[in-house]
């Protein structure tokens, strides 16, 4: 089963990063996350007040019962570029970044199970014309650090990444489910919306669809903004490995 660890405590933090940073030879000022990397005035703030190469540290214990199991590093919102380090060695992102106002996630194959490992970000907070909203002309400011909240997951070798509903005032709708990889034969995905009485199963492959008729949902609507929670589910052996919640209004 996947298993969330919040990791918003107990970072230090610098508002120009070294590597003896990135190795936890050096300390920095103890934060918490959201954070920014620099508190601006009311007026006459400018861009350069908060563009630097920044950097966050802390450690992690790593269970040894995460042995076979895949952990991930889920940023919830880096502005605008980060790179991450574990025990000072570089992690590759999951997806490139595409700006810094999206999750980006990072496989931390390098975990010593048993003991304390030392997780660190350096943070390019400048204008790039690489990332959006870089590139033309904005007309604010875009400030810069861990601005959301960081976790670690931690998930079967086989899980689910994404799942997309689009469901309709008529009770029709689609979910696309996809997976990380190839399921193993005879792995099924389950779903289940509970309060509409759906229930539906199938083989489980890397990307899937449930097609189905909701009966008589409740539109949703500013009066009565009706959500229902749906849950999706991957089977392996019988066992549920990966489940994930969310909720959808028709």
């Amino acid at each position: 089963m996947r298993i969330s660890i919040p990791l918003n405590n107990g970072w230090q933090f610098v508002f120009t990063c070294s590597d003896e940073f990135l190795r936890g030879e050096v300390p920095g000022e103890p934060v918490r996350l959201p954070h920014t990397v620099r508190l601006l005035p009311w007026k006459c703030a400018r861009k350069e007040m908060y563009e630097t190469v920044c950097g966050y540290s802390r450690t992690v214990f790593a269970d040894p019962a995460w042995a076979g199991k895949e952990v991930r590093l889920v940023l919830d919102g880096a502005a605008h570029y980060p790179e991450v380090f574990l025990n000072g060695e570089p992690v590759a992102p999951d997806h490139e970044a595409h700006c810094g106002y999206v999750a980006q996630s990072f496989l931390l194959t390098g975990l010593k199970l048993g003991e304390e490992n030392r997780l660190s970000v350096r943070l390019d907070t400048r204008e790039t014309l690489n990332q959006p909203p870089f590139g033309y002309m904005i007309d604010y400011l875009c400030y810069g650090g861990l601005y959301r909240e960081a976790r670690l997951e931690v998930t079967e070798p086989c899980h689910i990444t994404d799942v997309f509903p689009v469901a309709h005032a008529d009770g029709k709708a689609e979910v696309q489910v996809k997976l990380n990889r190839a399921p193993d034969a005879g792995d099924t995905l389950q779903l289940a919306l509970p309060e509409l009485g759906v229930d539906l199963a199938m083989d489980a492959q890397v990307e899937n669809t449930f097609t189905f008729t909701a009966p008589n949902p409740v539109p949703w609507d500013l009066d009565d903004p009706r959500l229902y929670e749906l849950t999706v589910s991957l089977v392996h052996e019988g066992q549920e490995a990966d489940r994930r919640t969310l909720r959808v209004g028709f």
